[in-house]
């Protein structure tokens, strides 16, 4: 996925640091799939929120359910972590067992917007160095938390595509 353009609180400076210019295109675009989430959503009918989009895939209100609480895990027990200790165990791999079909939709997307925002006001604030933090996780070693926030933002992007299955099933592609 192209690099989405950066909205004005982020704009980048003349002469600003490559590194520094790519966190914040990061950033940006960790912001904009809350809306593309919400989007491709909004583009499948709602009776369809609960079938599988394609033989083999998950539900869109299971897809949401657990980016939302995929969400709160990274938080808690990738990026906290980061931040209070010199490299820290990240502990083990993200497991949810706690989907609830019932739960209305308007509900995860609402947590999912107010977590993600929870999470950009964060990283607006770091310094180079606490992107630069590192922990040691036990299948892929040690890792800034620019590589966990590199990973949220690749996850989320597949999940939207994963999302977006439904449009693309309407359209005949």
């Amino acid at each position: 996925t192209p690099a989405s353009p950066l909205p004005p609180s982020h704009a980048t400076i003349p002469g600003m640091d490559p590194l520094a210019e790519y966190r914040a295109r990061l950033i940006a675009r960790a912001e904009s799939l809350v809306a593309d989430c919400a989007d491709a959503v909004a583009a499948t009918p709602e009776e369809r929120w609960h079938l599988p989009l394609a033989p083999g895939r998950s539900p869109p209100h299971e897809i949401m359910a657990r980016l939302r609480d995929f969400e709160a895990f990274f938080q808690t027990d990738r990026l906290e972590p980061l931040l209070r200790a010199e490299h820290p165990d990240l502990g083990p791999r993200w497991e949810n067992n706690h989907y609830q079909p019932d739960e209305p939709m308007e509900d995860i997307l609402r947590d999912f917007a107010r977590l993600r925002e929870s999470l950009l006001v964060q990283l607006r604030e770091f310094t180079p160095a606490e992107w630069s933090r590192a922990g040691r996780h036990q299948w892929h070693g040690l890792r800034t938390v620019q590589w966990w926030v590199e990973r949220l933002v690749a996850l989320n992007e597949e999940r939207v595509r994963e999302l977006r299955t439904y449009e693309e099933i309407q359209d005949g592609r």
